[in-house]
């Protein structure tokens, strides 16, 4: 007697290439031909645990194929992660592989640095900042570093490869960093976003490193919230010298323009 029979093939790993059938009740034991598993399956892991490893695998891949396919630019959130896949190529892992002994917000922050969300010039042009200073809407002042643009005068481009190497409002995280981890974090000048992508990749099996980087990176975000909020203050260290900076730099740049405009035919 013909009981039952059943061809499945759904497009999922566990269930491509897969028929289930039912011949002939009491003369047929192999009641599921499963065909397609992965031949390293064996030993005690489960179909399921395989099938969720390979699934964030694929995922992650298509996601980095994805990334490159799109080419983004600096002023774009996925830009680090582009630089890492040109030096490194599509990776079948996880960034990090291992999980630092640091605490939650201090991987967060690294984390969210390395996606590209966290609150730098590069990527949101000073956007959440621009109710205390209207001036940060031109081009001379958008982008750049504003303690650089304040206390020095230079127009850096506010980076997460800034911040970290360069920037002089962090020497003290450096040297906390340096103290820590015996590491000493050197690079071009100015730093180039290639140096903040090898040292991560430097980091990334590390424990010990990845635990002192993440907090280095947690640094680096509280000080900058403290000098933001301070320069948003009523004092001679707040909206005064930024607005000051600003109108002398607007100065400076329309007298270079007329300069330059006068010699030009």
């Amino acid at each position: 007697m013909k009981y039952f029979r059943r061809d499945s093939k759904v497009d999922t790993y566990f269930f491509r290439n897969v028929s289930i059938e039912i011949i002939y009740w009491g003369r047929r034991c192999k009641i599921f031909n499963m065909k397609g598993i992965p031949a390293t399956l064996g030993g005690h892991v489960l179909v399921q645990q395989q099938y969720v490893a390979d699934t964030f695998v694929q995922r992650w891949q298509a996601r980095q194929r994805a990334i490159l396919n799109a080419k983004p630019t600096i002023y774009q959130q996925d830009y680090l992660i582009y630089q890492m896949l040109q030096l490194t190529g599509i990776l079948t892992e996880p960034i990090f592989n291992i999980i630092p002994a640091a605490d939650v917000g201090a991987v967060r922050a690294m984390v969210r640095m390395i996606a590209g969300v966290e609150d730098y010039a590069r990527i949101n042009a000073h956007y959440s900042r621009r109710h205390y200073f209207p001036s940060l809407d031109g081009a001379h002042a958008k982008r750049c570093c504003l303690h650089c643009f304040c206390n020095r005068g230079v127009r850096m481009l506010d980076s997460e490869w800034h911040a970290v190497f360069d920037c002089p409002l962090h020497v003290a995280a450096r040297s906390r960093f340096r103290l820590a981890s015996g590491v000493t974090l050197s690079s071009a000048s100015p730093s180039a976003p290639v140096d903040l992508v090898r040292c991560i990749c430097s980091f990334h099996n590390h424990k010990r490193n990845l635990e002192h980087f993440s907090r280095f990176v947690l640094n680096i975000r509280s000080t900058r919230r403290h000098h933001f909020r301070q320069l948003t203050t009523n004092g001679p260290s707040g909206r005064a010298k930024v607005a000051k900076r600003i109108a002398f730099r607007m100065w400076r740049d329309a007298l270079q323009l007329q300069f330059y405009g006068s010699i030009l035919p």
